[in-house]
C-alpha cells in the first residue's frame, strides 16, 4: 500500500508542530514592560494568580488585594538580595489616595538599596517553568539600570522608576515586569547594575508569578503520534 498524502504530510508537519508546543508560553521571557498603578484594585495583582514568591523587602508586610506580601530581609524562603544592603523608610513619595492604594503604599514606604550591582536569586521553581517578576517601585527619579537574567544573560536597559507619566501626567507608582524561563534546576539569577554612579536600583517589594508550565504530555503524544507513522510506513 502506498502511503496516502495526508499520511506524508502530517509526518512532515510534526516536528514543527512539536517545536512550537515546546516553545508556547515562552514568546515573552526575556522582556521588560512596564505596568503603572492607578490603585490597588488596578495593580493587576490577585489571589487568582499562581505567585512563588510575594515580598515586602525591609517593611512589615502589606496586602495588596488580598495578595499578603510577607515581611522580607535579604534573605528569606527560596530568595536572596545581595549588593542592597543600605535601607530607608518613610518613603511616602507619589503614594496612591488611601483607602484604594493602601496596600501598595505599604509596600513602597520601605526598600533596600545601595549597590552598583545588586542581585536577586530565587530557588524552589518548577523546572524550565516560566514566570513574570514584578517589581513594585514608587517615582523617586528615573536614572538608567541594566537588568540581566541568568536564562538568557543579557543586560537589557531600563529606567529605575518605569514608564511613569500618566494620563493626568503625574507620577505614580509602577510595576516594572520581566519575563523569563526557570532554568532546568528550578531557579533563577536576576542582576540589576546602575547605569550612572550613585544612582542604585531600589528595591520595594516584588511578586513571582507563575506564567505557563512546559507540558510533556503533549510533547509525549506529539512523539508518539510521530512514531506511529513511521512504523505505519514501514510496514506498508
Amino acid at each position: 500500500m502506498i502511503p496516502t498524502p495526508s499520511s506524508n504530510s502530517l509526518a512532515r508537519c510534526l516536528p514543527a508542530a512539536l517545536a512550537s508546543l515546546m516553545l508556547m508560553g515562552g514568546l515573552n521571557a526575556g522582556t521588560i514592560s512596564f505596568s503603572p498603578i492607578l490603585s490597588d484594585a488596578e495593580s493587576g495583582i490577585s489571589q487568582g494568580k499562581t505567585y512563588t514568591h510575594t515580598v515586602d523587602f525591609n517593611g512589615d508586610g502589606a496586602t495588596i488585594n488580598g495578595v499578603v506580601f510577607g515581611a522580607g530581609g535579604l534573605i528569606g524562603a527560596n530568595y536572596s538580595l545581595t549588593g542592597a544592603a543600605q535601607l530607608f523608610s518613610g518613603n511616602n513619595q507619589n503614594e496612591l489616595p488611601s483607602p484604594g492604594g493602601d496596600g501598595v503604599n505599604d509596600l513602597a514606604d520601605t526598600f533596600f538599596y545601595g549597590g552598583p550591582v545588586e542581585v536577586l536569586n530565587l530557588s524552589g521553581l518548577v523546572p524550565s517553568a516560566f514566570y513574570r517578576a514584578g517589581f513594585i517601585v514608587s517615582g523617586w527619579g528615573g536614572s538608567a539600570q541594566l537588568l540581566k537574567g541568568s536564562d538568557d544573560n543579557i543586560q537589557r536597559l531600563f529606567d529605575r522608576d518605569g514608564d511613569l507619566q500618566v494620563e493626568t501626567g503625574q507620577l505614580t507608582p509602577v510595576i516594572i515586569n520581566f519575563d523569563y524561563q526557570a532554568s532546568a534546576a528550578g531557579t533563577i539569577e536576576l542582576t540589576f547594575t546602575e547605569g550612572t554612579l550613585g544612582n542604585s536600583f531600589h528595591q520595594y517589594g516584588f511578586f513571582n508569578e507563575l506564567t505557563n508550565v512546559p507540558e510533556p504530555s503533549a510533547a509525549g503524544m506529539a512523539f508518539m503520534a510521530l512514531g506511529g507513522l513511521l512504523l505505519r510506513r514501514r510496514r506498508d
